[in-house]
């Protein structure tokens, strides 16, 4: 084959092995490709081919060793203890994701008594602070080299959310100290500090934890395992949570049904526990896990990955990605699945609590039926994305979390039908995640030195969604005590602002449709200029053909004249 054939293996092979596109690109080029083919196909392969007069194509000094070592990924092995140790490097921030939005409103409703606007700003300043931390974190971490002290720039600042996380989170299910009478604005002005350093490492860790992906693995299938068990410990981690709390709320002889201010120990202990095993989690992550150097990456001139991005030109810049069509519409995907998953999460002890009226340590069994189904939906992520596509995985978690919006709207209310919310609601949820976390690598690709603006943008999005989402839910709860509306605002609230994220995602897909995610759009200027380019001299091939026949028949006339 000839160089033209490698370029394109280089580029089907973005996700996977290296060894065929460089033996491609070491091919000399077949006796009929014209100079200037040839000089193009030089400047765009991945190493510097220089031809004699007779076609002889001869690496130079500077590509012989690029082409030595094209076929080898200089990364560590993807061995199984390195993705069970990365798995778990985002448990202590899912530990207390699931906290935050499925007991932070109750605990600051009911336990400390906060009014509804109060509440729900506790929330949103989270949501914003996180949503400002992330893009920052995600440039900075883009921006080092080697992270503090050579211990790794996406490590570093895992290490640095970790410690914030540890030191702040606690404090935000513990009473006001000193100010247990003050009014909800001191209280708030309390909790504001805590908040917003918890965020930031709480998003630190996010950034970090996800930019790893690409740059543990190339191929996609090994990114979508990553995804998968990802999102399997994710659903663990909320699992530990459901169950210790339905454990500790049920084996309280002195609490009532309903929770109320007496429960404050309660929550206090729980959140205590949650921040010990995620911290144990944290450390085996730091321990197994090594991140390789950025130099032995792309760095070196024998890398195999300088060579692919040399050849398809994936080096993308921050700016560049503002004019990527994909860059805009995954971003809407994943926004509106995280704001699916969030907001049912957020609000459905609500749901149980004020519309089904169920005890209060359902608090804790539903949602571990939510996330049990979960667990199930990840393990049959990578067979399903391989099979029919991480497109059409995202419709079946579309269908099915619609399935559960009609549930809740059109059933009967019935404690004993939750369940059946429960399975739809966790199946849904996982499978949008992982899909739209793998089609978000997709897009990365082979990008990954500004793979943690991509992450940091998407997140920045999610975060201010959520945010106003629940504000807005807020500021629309009726300030009342009938039961009634209360009860038919937290269907409403169940139904509505679910299946708007759905309908979301669904347009996102739908404009999405065949088109390759991952190709780039300057990438795709440049083919279709080639190809025009070839077109116009090919025409001009042709004319010059026709009058060269033309000229050839008149002289045939006039001698036969």
């Amino acid at each position: 084959m000839d160089v033209d054939v490698g370029v394109v293996g280089l580029h089907q092979g973005a996700m996977g092995s290296y060894g065929t596109a460089t033996a491609a690109t070491t091919a000399p080029p077949a006796a009929s490709t014209t100079g200037l083919t040839r000089r193009g196909h030089e400047r765009e392969g991945s190493s510097q081919i220089r031809y004699d007069t007779n076609g002889n194509g001869t690496p130079d000094s500077e590509s012989q060793t690029s082409s030595a070592c094209g076929s080898v990924d200089l990364r560590r092995p993807l061995t199984l203890v390195r993705k069970a140790c990365y798995g778990v490097g985002h448990v202590l921030n899912d530990l207390c994701a699931a906290m935050w939005f499925s007991y932070l409103l109750v605990f600051l409703h009911s336990v400390l008594n906060f009014s509804n606007v109060y509440a729900g700003a506790v929330i949103l300043l989270g949501q914003v602070a996180d949503a400002l931390a992330t893009p920052f974190v995600g440039i900075e971490s883009d921006r080092s080299v080697s992270g503090f002290f050579g211990y790794g720039r996406r490590k570093s600042w895992h290490l640095i959310g970790t410690i914030c996380v540890i030191l702040t989170f606690p404090f935000l299910f513990i009473d006001c100290i000193g100010c247990h009478e003050s009014h909800d604005w001191a209280k708030f002005i309390y909790f504001a500090p805590f908040v917003v350093v918890f965020q930031f490492g709480w998003a630190s860790v996010q950034i970090a934890h996800l930019a790893l992906i690409p740059e543990l693995s190339s191929e996609d299938s090994h990114r979508v395992e990553l995804n998968a068990i990802r999102y399997g410990w994710t659903v663990i981690s909320n699992l530990i949570v459901y169950v210790l709390t339905w454990l500790v709320l049920r084996t309280d002889p002195a609490s009532s049904k309903a929770v109320s201010p007496d429960d404050a120990p309660t929550f206090q202990m729980i959140v205590l526990i949650v921040v010990g095993i995620g911290t144990l989690f944290s450390i085996a992550f730091h321990l197994g896990v090594k991140e390789e150097p950025v130099r032995s990456r792309n760095g070196s001139s024998g890398s195999a990955e300088t060579a692919l991005e040399n050849s398809i030109s994936i080096h993308m810049t921050n700016r560049e990605w503002f004019r990527e069509p994909h860059f805009y519409i995954v971003s809407v995907l994943y926004m509106s699945c995280r704001l699916f998953v969030n907001m049912t999460q957020c609000y459905l002890p609500m749901y149980l609590l004020d519309t089904l009226e169920l005890e209060k340590e359902s608090i804790g069994y539903i949602p571990l039926v939510v996330y049990l189904t979960g667990f199930g939906a990840s393990l049959v992520m990578k067979p399903m994305s391989r099979i029919v596509g991480k497109k059409i995985a995202c419709l079946v978690g579309i269908a099915l979390g619609g399935g559960a919006c009609c549930w809740i709207q059109f059933l009967p209310v019935d404690g004993k039908l939750v369940y059946g919310i429960a399975v739809l609601l966790g199946a849904s949820g996982t499978i949008l995640m992982v899909a739209s976390l793998a089609i978000t690598g997709d897009l990365i690709s082979g990008s990954t030195e500004t793979g943690a603006f991509v992450f940091g943008v998407m997140s920045f999005a999610d975060k201010l969604s959520n945010g106003a989402a629940v504000m807005v839910v807020q500021l629309l709860h009726p300030a009342t005590t009938d039961h009634t509306q209360h009860s038919n605002f937290f269907i409403k609230v169940m139904v509505y602002v679910p299946a708007g994220a759905l309908t979301i995602a669904l347009l996102a897909i739908l404009v999405i449709g065949r088109q390759t995610v991952g190709t780039r759009h300057r990438d795709r200027e440049k083919s279709s200029t080639n190809r025009s380019y070839k077109e116009f001299v090919n025409e001009n091939d042709q004319d010059r053909q026709a009058m060269y026949s033309d000229s050839c028949e008149s002289l045939v006339d006039a001698g036969s004249r």
